[in-house]
C-alpha cells in the first residue's frame, strides 16, 4: 500500500513541478549569455556609449534575475512539498485522506519520500543551472570557463596531498542526503502543530513553528558541535594534520547520526500529533 501512496503522491506533485523543473535549463542558458556578454566589449562602443551602458545594465539585471529565478524555483519546491502534506492532512481532503484503509504511517511516509525526492531532484536543477551561468558565462574564450576547473582540480589536489578526499565527499553527500528528509519532516511538524492550536491562519502559525523549532535545533546542533570542536582542538597538546582530519571526521559521523536521529524522532512525534488530530476531531 506504501507503493501506491508513493506512485499517487508523486503523480500529483510531478503535475506541477514538471513544468517548471524544464523552464529552469533555457533560463540558465540564456543567463550564461547574458553574463557572456557583459564580459564583452560589444556595448562599449564610443559612438554608442549611452546606449552601450544601457544594454549593460540590462544584462546585468538580467543575469540577476536568471538568478533569481533559480532560487525562486527551489523556493517553490519546497512550498509545493508542504501543500501536498497540507491539503492531505488538514484541508476537507484530509478526510477522505483517514478514511483510506492505511496506516498513518505509511501516509506520512509516503510524504517524507515525495517530499525529499522532489526537494533533492529542485536542488540539483537549481544548481545545476547556477553551475551553467558561472562556468559558462564567465568564461574570457572558448566554451568553457576553465579557470574554474583549474581552481577545482587544485583544490582537490591539495586536500589529496594531505589526506584521502573520498571519505570526506561521501560523508558530505551522506550528510546532504539526511538533511533534506530532516528538514521535509520539520516542516511537516510544524504545520501539523500550527493545525492543531490554532483556529485560523493554521499556515501562519506553522509557519512561526518552523521557526521555532528549527531555532531550537540550531541550538543543539551547535552546543554539540561546540563540545566536538573543543576536543578536537584543545583535548590534546598536539596533533598532525592526518589526526585533525580524523577527528573531522568523528565530528561530521556525528552530525549525520543526530540528523538520522532528530528525524527519526520526529517522525513519531508527527504522527502522535496527528494522531492526537484525528481523536480531537
Amino acid at each position: 500500500m506504501l507503493g501506491k501512496l508513493f506512485k499517487y503522491d508523486m503523480k500529483s506533485l510531478t503535475r506541477t513541478m514538471w513544468i517548471f523543473t524544464v523552464i529552469v535549463l533555457p533560463v540558465s542558458v540564456l543567463g550564461a549569455v547574458a553574463m557572456r556578454l557583459m564580459n564583452t566589449d560589444v556595448f562599449s562602443s564610443s559612438s554608442s556609449r549611452v546606449g552601450g551602458a544601457m544594454m549593460s545594465q540590462g544584462l546585468v539585471a538580467f543575469v540577476v534575475m536568471a538568478f533569481l529565478a533559480i532560487f525562486a524555483y527551489f523556493v517553490l519546491a519546497f512550498i509545493m512539498v508542504m501543500r501536498l502534506f497540507y491539503t492531505n492532512f488538514f484541508s476537507d481532503q484530509g478526510y477522505l485522506t483517514f478514511t483510506l484503509p492505511v496506516k498513518q504511517s505509511n501516509l506520512l511516509l509516503s510524504k517524507i519520500f515525495v517530499g525529499s525526492i522532489w526537494m533533492v531532484i529542485s536542488g540539483v536543477v537549481a544548481v545545476a543551472g547556477c553551475v551553467i551561468i558561472v562556468l559558462f558565462g564567465t568564461a574570457k574564450k572558448g566554451f568553457v570557463n576553465t579557470e574554474v576547473i583549474y581552481w577545482l582540480r587544485q583544490a582537490y589536489e591539495s586536500l589529496r596531498s594531505v589526506v584521502n578526499p573520498v571519505p570526506f565527499i561521501i560523508e558530505v553527500i551522506v550528510q546532504v542526503l539526511l538533511m533534506i528528509p530532516f528538514g521535509v519532516i520539520l516542516a511537516y511538524t510544524a504545520l501539523t502543530l500550527g493545525s492543531i492550536v490554532a483556529k485560523k491562519h493554521k499556515v501562519l502559525a506553522g509557519v512561526g513553528f518552523f521557526f521555532a523549532i528549527s531555532t531550537a535545533v540550531s541550538i543543539i546542533r551547535n552546543v554539540f558541535n561546540s563540545l566536538v570542536l573543543m576536543r578536537i582542538l584543545y583535548g590534546d597538546n598536539g596533533f598532525t594534520e592526518q589526526q585533525l582530519f580524523s577527528r573531522v571526521h568523528i565530528l561530521t559521523i556525528g552530525y549525520c547520526v543526530m540528523l538520522a536521529g532528530l528525524t527519526v524522532a520526529f517522525f513519531f512525534i508527527n504522527r502522535a500529533l496527528i494522531t492526537k488530530k484525528l481523536n480531537l476531531n
